[in-house]
């Protein structure tokens, strides 16, 4: 319970630090997105309840407090969660490189999968949604993917998470 309320507090944390500081910068568009660095985290990290339900909640907030179509967020982010945890014994991700490419690929898959429901949600013109793709979505994913690497050398001192977990790519975790 301790490790669920801790994590829980940390992505509010995270949040607040998201839309409060990141909000400031002049590069609008260069703002990462640390909300789906902790889900990926949580998803290579946790069991799958506590972890789902905790990104569930984050992606519900974002939702909440972003004015956006609602329930996009609450969609992608477990969806992201549970395809990370599908993933966490097949990938070695000691390096930085590797935690970077992993987390830009996860963020072109969520700006992927929300244009494919606004998509749905609300059929127009399709070439529209993808011209944002190189002028949105690429930005953000490589300022994410360039922050990755801290938050995976943070969780590995054990700082944010209170667990040891086996290596990731060693073939052991939890089932």
């Amino acid at each position: 319970m301790k490790k669920i309320v801790l994590a829980l507090f940390s992505g509010i944390l995270l949040f607040t630090l998201q839309s409060t500081l990141f909000t400031l910068s002049p590069f609008n568009q260069f703002r990462p997105d640390l909300i789906l660095i902790f889900i990926l985290l949580l998803g290579l990290f946790y069991p799958p309840l506590s972890g789902g339900l905790i990104a569930f909640f984050l992606g519900y907030g974002m939702d909440l407090f972003s004015g956006n179509m609602f329930g996009l967020y609450t969609l992608s982010r477990p969806i992201l969660f549970f395809l990370a945890q599908s993933f966490k014994n097949h990938l070695y991700l000691e390096r930085s490189i590797f935690q970077s490419l992993f987390v830009f690929l996860f963020s072109w898959v969520e700006g992927l999968l929300i244009l494919l429901l606004l998509q749905i949600l609300n059929p127009g013109s399709w070439e529209a949604l993808l011209s944002l793709l190189p002028s949105i979505y690429l930005p953000q994913s490589l300022s994410t993917a360039l922050v990755a690497p801290f938050f995976f050398r943070f969780r590995r001192r054990r700082s944010l998470y209170l667990v040891s977990e086996p290596n990731l790519g060693s073939g052991e975790g939890r089932s």
